[in-house]
């Protein structure tokens, strides 16, 4: 047939990844590449053999024969695992399979688990729960595979953040309502999590009128030091805690029944806390969450963008909620219409 070209794919009825190679005018190496996020591609050549995919109308083997093995990667804690949870579905909801690796800190551990993920071609994408994990560690171990990092406020890879500042706002701003005249906010000494600065900083910053406050970096693993700081914060005259954790919540539940004080009567008690474990407590916990399902859908979003290389949504900031329970009441000795 005179004219028409007689690409090689044409005439054997198949299109492989040599012919992409050769549309594009690069290795198949480097279309493995591109398609597997195995190694970080410059973004002209990325281009060039996605549109070669396109214009060719190539299926890679593994998307063909397998879909349901691309996956997800959630990066966690023990402690995030309702957020695993939530975030887990969403993923799920969209066509990908979520699989979890908990890492507890150890760099080493982390180099390696990383470095793992990264040789796995089966990982379209990671999203990553982990405060204290870097934009430039994913970067470097995980070889140019689509990576988020979830509310961290600051990084590269992260586009959706949430104000916990505001957070902070509404806990004083609801103990104020409740004509408490001193508030104490109790954290763990050696943290370094972005949204624990955002805690501290709001805590010592907000202008909420009527309410005075006192920070209280502890380690809640020290119950003797937690128990004498709890006892020289009430005799201050503090009549309402604020936990930046379940721990510490928790703490200071123990502490008021050894003391025989009664919750809301004599102290109020808040916690910053996402799952419905703070309403499960002896007495339900007036708790400032996340909007978790509107979190997940969001970043899951941004990761699925840059996994198809579509163009990545706006940046995206949430406020936090709160939720009263029957943990915090009026201040002793006042009645509030």
């Amino acid at each position: 047939m005179t004219g028409q070209a007689h690409h090689p794919a044409m005439r054997s009825g198949k299109i492989t990844i040599r012919d992409v190679a050769e549309a594009a005018g690069c290795s198949p190496g480097t279309v493995s590449f591109v398609i597997n996020r195995s190694r970080p591609i410059s973004a002209p050549v990325r281009r060039r053999v996605l549109d070669a995919i396109e214009r060719l109308h190539y299926t890679p083997y593994g998307r063909r024969k397998a879909p349901e093995r691309r996956k997800i990667v959630l990066l966690a804690d023990e402690m995030a695992s309702h957020v695993v949870d939530i975030f887990s579905r969403e993923i799920t909801r969209r066509g990908f399979l979520p699989e979890t690796c908990y890492i507890y800190g150890d760099y080493g551990e982390t180099r390696d688990i990383l470095s793992a993920i990264g040789k796995n071609s089966g990982a379209a994408g990671i999203l990553n729960l982990l405060p204290q994990l870097s934009s430039v560690d994913l970067l470097k171990w995980c070889k140019g595979i689509p990576s988020v990092i979830y509310i961290r406020n600051g990084s590269m890879l992260s586009a959706v953040t949430v104000n916990f500042k505001q957070g902070m706002q509404l806990a004083l701003r609801h103990l104020a309502r409740l004509a408490h005249r001193k508030a104490a906010f109790l954290y763990y000494t050696a943290s370094k999590d972005s949204c624990m600065l955002d805690w501290i900083s709001g805590f010592e910053e907000d202008r909420t009128p009527g309410i005075s406050r006192i920070a209280f970096p502890c380690d809640h693993r020290n119950p003797r030091e937690l128990c004498d700081g709890l006892d020289r914060l009430y005799a201050e005259g503090a009549t309402a805690f604020i936990a930046s954790t379940m721990d510490y919540a928790v703490a200071v539940l123990q502490w008021s029944y050894r003391k025989r004080l009664r919750i809301p009567e004599d102290l109020s008690l808040l916690v910053f806390e996402d799952s419905e474990i703070a309403s499960r407590q002896c007495v339900p916990l007036t708790a400032v969450q996340l909007p978790l399902a509107e979190l997940a859908y969001h970043t899951v979003s941004l990761l699925l963008a840059q996994i198809d290389d579509r163009p990545v949504p706006p940046p995206c900031r949430f406020n936090m909620r709160l939720r009263e329970a029957a943990s915090t009441g009026p201040a002793p000795e006042l009645k509030i219409d």
